[in-house]
C-alpha cells in the first residue's frame, strides 16, 4: 500500500517515552499523519458521489435544483453484447447478482467502458467485447473513486489484497 516502506528504524523514533512507562502518542500520531496522508481523509468529502452535496447544517435533502451536465450516449445493444461476451458476473469481485440476491436482482450489472468516453473526445465505434467490461455497482464505484479511472486490473489487485 505505500510506495516507500517506512523502516522500522525511523518508526521507532516516533515512540519518545515521555517516562519509562509512557509514550507521547500525540507525537506518535503526527508522525502517522506525515507519513500516512490516506489518514486525513474525510469520509464524506472525499468520498461524495457526484450527485451529492456537501453541506454543513441541517441535514436537508430532496430540493430540486436544476445542472446541466454532459450525457454520453450509450448503446442498450453494446450493453447486450457485452454482457453477451462476458456474463453478468462482476469482472473485478466476481460478484453474482443473481445468486447473492436472487432472481428479481439475476442479470443485473454495470458496464464499464474500459477507455472513459470523457477520454474518447466524441463519438466513437465501440467494440462490446474489448471495450466493455461488466463489473458490479461497488467495483464500478471504486474504478472512478477519487475522479479517477482506475483500471480493472488494479481495482481487482486491491479486492485480492484485501481478502488475502
Amino acid at each position: 500500500m505505500l510506495d516507500k516502506p517506512i523502516p522500522a528504524e525511523v518508526v521507532r523514533k516516533w515512540f519518545k517515552p515521555l517516562r519509562s512507562s509512557l509514550i507521547d502518542m500525540q507525537h506518535v500520531e503526527e508522525q502517522l499523519h506525515e507519513h500516512l496522508p490516506w489518514l486525513r481523509r474525510d469520509p464524506v468529502a472525499d468520498f461524495a458521489l457526484p450527485e451529492e452535496i456537501v453541506q454543513s447544517g441541517p441535514l436537508v435533502e430532496g430540493a430540486v435544483r436544476s445542472i446541466m451536465v454532459n450525457a454520453y450516449e450509450r448503446s442498450p445493444e453494446a450493453r447486450r453484447r457485452c454482457i453477451e461476451a462476458h456474463g453478468t458476473a462482476c469482472s473485478i469481485c466476481r460478484c453474482s447478482f443473481g445468486a447473492v440476491y436472487g432472481l428479481e436482482a439475476d442479470g443485473y450489472i454495470h458496464v464499464h467502458h474500459v477507455r472513459p468516453l470523457s477520454e474518447v473526445n466524441g463519438e466513437y465505434v465501440v467494440d462490446p467485447v474489448n471495450d466493455l467490461r461488466p463489473v458490479c455497482p461497488n467495483c464500478h464505484a471504486v474504478l472512478h473513486l477519487g475522479g479517477q479511472c482506475r483500471s480493472i486490473e488494479e481495482v481487482r489487485r486491491m479486492v485480492d489484497d484485501n481478502l488475502a
